[in-house]
C-alpha cells in the first residue's frame, strides 16, 4: 500500500482497506480521534489499518526507495481513497435511499402539515447521524410516496457521494420502530430497510430537441413572438414580391416606350429642299 513507485506491479488492496470509514480514521488529525498525520513506522489498534504495508513482491523503486519514511506514500493512498470513496463515478449524479415506513395514519390526516413536519424531521434525522452531515440535508430534499391502508410512505433523498450514502443507510437501518416514532413525531409500526439507487445524469439533448423523459413547455409569450416573427417574414416576402412586380411592370413599360420613340424616328423621311 505505501509503494507509489515501483519495479514490478502495483500492490493490490481488499475492497475493503480502502473505505469511507477507513478514510475518516486515517485522514483525521491525532487530536481529534483519528491517526493524522501518518508519520509512525508502524501502528496498533485502529491505527493499524492507516500502516498497511504492500506485498512482499513489490519493490520500492526511487525517488521513494532512498527514504524509510513512508509518510509520503501512505498520506497520497489515503487521499486517492478519499477520492474514490466521496466522489461518484462518470456519469452518476447521486445516490437515491429509500425506505418504507408503516405509519398509524390515514391518507387524510397525513395532510400537508404533517408531510412537512415528516420532512423535516426525517432531514433532522439523517444530519444528526454524524458530525460531518450537519447541514447536508432540508426538507426540500426529502421525497415522498404515500399510499394508503394504515398508509406506508416512502421516503427518499438523494446522497451527492458513496460515504454519504453509505452513512445515510447504516443510520436508517440501525433505528427500530420506536426511536424512529419519536424521532419522526409519528407513530411508526414498520420500518423496511434501507435501499440505494444510483442516479444517472440525462443527457444533454441536442439542439431543438428535447432530452428523454422531459417535456418541451413554451410559454404563450414565447408563441406569440414566434407568431410575431412568422407574420412580419411573411409580410416581408410579400411587400417585397409585390414591389419586385411592380418594377417589372415599369420597366416594360419604359421600354416598350423607346422601342415605340425609335420606330417612329425610322419612319420619317428627309424631304429635299
Amino acid at each position: 500500500m505505501v509503494n507509489l513507485d515501483v519495479a514490478g506491479a502495483v500492490p493490490t488492496l481488499a475492497a475493503t482497506q480502502c473505505s469511507a470509514a477507513n478514510v475518516a480514521t486515517c485522514m483525521t488529525p491525532a487530536t481529534s480521534g483519528g491517526c493524522f498525520p501518518l508519520d509512525q513506522v508502524t501502528a496498533t489498534g485502529p491505527c493499524a489499518v492507516c500502516y498497511e504495508p504492500a506485498r512482499s513482491a513489490i519493490t520500492q523503486g526511487p525517488p521513494m526507495s532512498f527514504t524509510n519514511d513512508k509518510q509520503i506514500d501512505r498520506t497520497a493512498f489515503w487521499t486517492s481513497c478519499f477520492v474514490a470513496t466521496d466522489c461518484p463515478p462518470e456519469g452518476v449524479s447521486g445516490y437515491v435511499v429509500t425506505t418504507t415506513f408503516t405509519v398509524d395514519a390515514t391518507v387524510e390526516s397525513f395532510d400537508a402539515t404533517a408531510q412537512a413536519s415528516f420532512k423535516a424531521n426525517y432531514a433532522d434525522m439523517l444530519n444528526g447521524a454524524s458530525a460531518d452531515l450537519a447541514g447536508t440535508f432540508t426538507a426540500a430534499d426529502v421525497t415522498l410516496a404515500i399510499s394508503s391502508g394504515s398508509i406506508a410512505i416512502q421516503a427518499s433523498v438523494v446522497a451527492l457521494s458513496p460515504a454519504v450514502s453509505t452513512t445515510v443507510e447504516a443510520t436508517i437501518n440501525s433505528m427500530d420502530a420506536t426511536t424512529i416514532s419519536s424521532t419522526l413525531g409519528v407513530t411508526v409500526n414498520a420500518i423496511a430497510p434501507a435501499s440505494v439507487a444510483t442516479a444517472n445524469y440525462v443527457p444533454p439533448a441536442p439542439p431543438g430537441m428535447v432530452a428523454p423523459g422531459m417535456v418541451a413547455v413554451v410559454s404563450t409569450e414565447e408563441v406569440q413572438n414566434a407568431v410575431g416573427m412568422a407574420m412580419g417574414v411573411l409580410i416581408g416576402i410579400t411587400v417585397g414580391s409585390t414591389a419586385l412586380v411592380i418594377l417589372l411592370i415599369v420597366l416594360i413599360v419604359v421600354l416598350c416606350c423607346c422601342c415605340k420613340k425609335k420606330a417612329k424616328t425610322a419612319d420619317i423621311t428627309p424631304v429635299a429642299n
